[in-house]
């Protein structure tokens, strides 16, 4: 269910639930999370069967504050604690090896933990809140079904899993997320940090705090399973296909004549291709505006019963990569199909 009351109120009744073993969809400043306990078998996996997961891929354990992190950890580099120090809370996740205080059903079986603490005022209160009434750690990958287009606003939390919810579990109520996008996952279990995950914490704002520069190791990453790793991935259910505005221009102009199919396209300059078939949408021109929109949009789009949806590619530049990597993912259920075909 929707929940809505005071503040106060809201917070204490989303810790209870969470004690009770129930779930709860709470906003953060990335995206919207499902969460539950993670010390409790049963809550963990009904996030798996709400989502339609694999057990296999593991969950994202967010906690309050950095010794509830380290309290879970078997081995805390230095290096983890110079980035948990510099970026918690906020849009960062790490990932170190466990310790038996994190069960295997949460981990996938793997003997490492990723571990956030949001920034979100809410979810930071309710970390804190669950601390003092339960375990303190809350198991959350994103609220939506898995391999869909993550939520950011509540509503989008309900249209995705809002059927699959039981009577007594909750959904918080809020403004959309302040990045739109998931948290950038690093990897601290060898030598040298490297990112699993491209997210809402560029590689470009990383490397001016920090002293190690973070590399993305893709070979790595197809090695592991990690949240938001799969090729396929944040897909709507519209078929969605990213090319540049020359070609989607040209491709429309040449089949003018047989086009009667509804479509849009989503791109930074008008295309000289009009139709009343098609939708013309301006993007944003800044890449964080860009990002903190894009789920909301697909969500929107999906709605208005387009054929199919045209986005012009990002520029290939660092501040623009994670869009890049989304609009790949999100794109690629579609390769397999002839966009040229209404």
């Amino acid at each position: 269910m929707i929940y809505s009351a005071d503040k106060e109120e809201l917070l204490s009744r989303a810790a209870n639930v969470l004690s009770e073993g129930r779930l709860v969809a709470f906003p953060t400043e990335t995206v919207y999370g499902l969460g539950a306990d993670a010390k409790n078998l049963n809550a963990v996996s009904r996030i798996f069967a709400v989502k339609n997961r694999p057990k296999t891929h593991p969950l994202i354990v967010h906690v309050a504050n950095l010794n509830k992190a380290k309290s879970i950890s078997r081995d805390w580099p230095k290096t983890a604690e110079e980035f948990a120090k510099t970026f918690w809370p906020g849009p960062l996740t790490l990932v170190v090896k466990k310790n038996d205080d994190v069960p295997d059903f949460v981990t996938g079986g793997q003997d490492s933990v990723a571990i956030r603490i949001p920034a979100h005022s809410f979810a930071l209160k309710l970390l804190k809140l669950f601390d003092e009434r339960g375990s303190g750690l809350v198991a959350a990958p994103s609220a939506n079904r898995f391999g869909g287009v993550s939520a950011t606003r509540y509503k989008d939390v309900e249209k995705s899993i809002g059927r699959f919810l039981h009577a007594e579990d909750l959904i918080i109520p809020s403004a959309s997320s302040e990045f739109g996008l998931e948290s950038t996952i690093l990897d601290f279990t060898s030598e040298k940090p490297r990112i699993l995950r491209l997210g809402a914490l560029g590689r470009k704002a990383i490397n001016l705090k920090m002293n190690t520069r973070v590399v993305l190791d893709e070979k790595v990453v197809e090695m592991r399973k990690m949240s938001g790793s799969l090729k396929i991935h944040y897909s709507p259910v519209t078929p969605l296909f990213v090319l540049s505005r020359e070609r989607i221009d040209k491709l429309l102009i040449t089949q003018k004549q047989s086009l009667s199919a509804k479509i849009v396209y989503y791109g930074f300059t008008s295309l000289a291709f009009k139709s009343k078939f098609c939708e013309q949408i301006i993007a944003p021109i800044s890449s964080v505006e860009y990002a903190r929109t894009l789920y909301s949009l697909l969500f929107e789009l999906d709605d208005q019963g387009f054929n199919r949806m045209f986005f012009e590619r990002p520029p290939e530049t660092i501040e623009w990569e994670v869009i890049v990597d989304r609009l790949e993912r999100a794109s690629s259920k579609y390769k397999g199909l002839n966009y040229e075909t209404f």
